[in-house]
């Protein structure tokens, strides 16, 4: 089920979070990356495998000594280093984008995704010091921002200098279709929220 607020749709979850005087200005979801986003992990752990089974080799060659110990810890922590990136890159990390819900509205960033729990995130716009814009030649890209500078040198210290009483943070919405029409879409709305203050 989902609410509509002017033109917008949105979902159910975000009813219980707005704040009084706050609307939804833009909705979306990253774009989905298709088979090469598996296909590349995969062939990376099958040549971690191979490496693997060249380790696992050279303990069955040298068998009975230490270096054969060696070389069997040394598969074996492989081994598990190599099945936990294919769980995270095969499974987790495609379902984290498949659900991953973005909301613009006039006060805040809010990010919604299931990776391995459910997981929201928000970000206050008045907050919010430095944009970086990613964009690709198909108009698609990435918004990284920050209640920090990325050119300060120690940019969390400075933001904590800043805003002793908040906690700095940084956030990226990934994968959007229209990259520039969401950028203007935040700035205009950033300086107002800025205004306010």
């Amino acid at each position: 089920m989902a609410v509509m607020t002017g033109q917008l749709q949105y979902p159910d979850w975000f009813n219980d979070l707005l704040r009084p005087e706050e609307h939804v200005l833009w909705q979306g979801c990253p774009k989905q990356g298709g088979l090469i986003k598996i296909i590349f992990p995969v062939l990376l752990f099958l040549v971690f495998l191979a490496f693997i089974i060249v380790i696992g080799w050279g303990a069955v060659l040298n068998k009975g000594t230490t270096i054969a110990t060696n070389h069997l810890i040394l598969a074996v922590i492989f081994l598990a280093a190599d099945l936990l990136f294919l769980y995270l890159a095969v499974v987790v990390f495609p379902r984290k984008a498949r659900t991953m819900q973005y909301l613009i509205t006039n006060q805040r960033i809010l990010m919604k995704s299931k990776g391995f729990g459910e997981k929201l995130e928000s970000y206050d716009l008045d907050r919010i010091v430095d944009w970086e814009l990613q964009k690709k030649q198909d108009g698609s890209g990435e918004i990284y921002f920050g209640s920090f500078s990325i050119d300060d040198a120690n940019p969390e210290e400075a933001a904590r200098e800043a805003e002793p009483e908040q906690e700095p943070f940084q956030g990226v919405l990934f994968g959007l279709e229209n990259v520039d029409q969401i950028m203007l879409i935040l700035q205009n709305v950033h300086a107002q929220a800025k205004k306010k203050i």
